[in-house]
């Protein structure tokens, strides 16, 4: 785990995160956390934009080029021994 330093805060600054952290029941170090995590989240915009770069690595038609889930099982179920013999019979 990380850990940062913040210097030069205003008292009053410091002090009115003392009073949202207690009003809250929680330290400050956890209320200070909980902010900075909330700051960090991706935005929607960064989300959408790792969204679009991962449909660009996808290859288009690569599901319906498989074909249906059903025509799947049956060449699976058609290619093991065990389903052979209880077809020949």
């Amino acid at each position: 785990m990380a850990q940062v330093l913040v210097r030069s805060l205003e008292s009053d600054v410091v002090a009115r995160l003392k009073r949202n952290a207690e009003a809250r029941a929680i330290s400050l170090e956890a209320y200070l956390r909980l902010i900075l995590i909330d700051a960090a989240r991706p935005s929607r915009e960064d989300l959408l934009v790792e969204i679009d770069a991962i449909r660009a690595r996808s290859r288009p038609g690569a599901l319906s080029a498989a074909g249906k889930g059903s025509d799947l099982i049956r060449s699976a179920r058609e290619a093991s021994p065990a389903s052979r013999r209880l077809l020949e019979t």
